[in-house]
């Protein structure tokens, strides 16, 4: 929307990228959970399997009730031909300039802890 799409168009193409993001961060956190199965306790295995349904269910509602609620709800958005990115192209810069400084103070600390 920021980029001057309509709500219904904005919706359709942000679900378009993040839908395989969402998914399989979802079906790998629910494999995770389900692991517990595997444990001689069982609440464990209880716990793993009422989360696993509950991050499935998360999906399922943030793909379709979500987009559906956005898209009736009112979103006041300002357009701007681009986000505004300063603070991590400054950061980036000072990464780049500083990179063996960085570098030798991330051994240190790695060796240190």
């Amino acid at each position: 929307m920021r980029l001057g799409h309509e709500k219904k168009q904005a919706m359709q193409e942000s679900l378009r990228i993040n839908f395989q993001p969402i998914l399989l961060t979802s079906v790998t956190t629910a494999i995770g959970f389900m692991s517990l199965n595997f444990s001689d306790a069982p609440p464990f295995r209880d716990l793993g399997n009422i989360v696993a349904l509950g991050v499935m269910l998360a999906f399922v509602l943030s793909v379709t009730l979500l987009p559906a609620l956005m898209t009736i709800l009112p979103v006041r958005v300002k357009a701007r031909d681009e986000l505004d990115n300063t603070t991590m192209k400054g950061l980036a810069a000072f990464v780049i300039k500083r990179r063996k400084e960085l570098c030798l103070l991330a051994i240190v600390y790695w060796q240190w802890c």
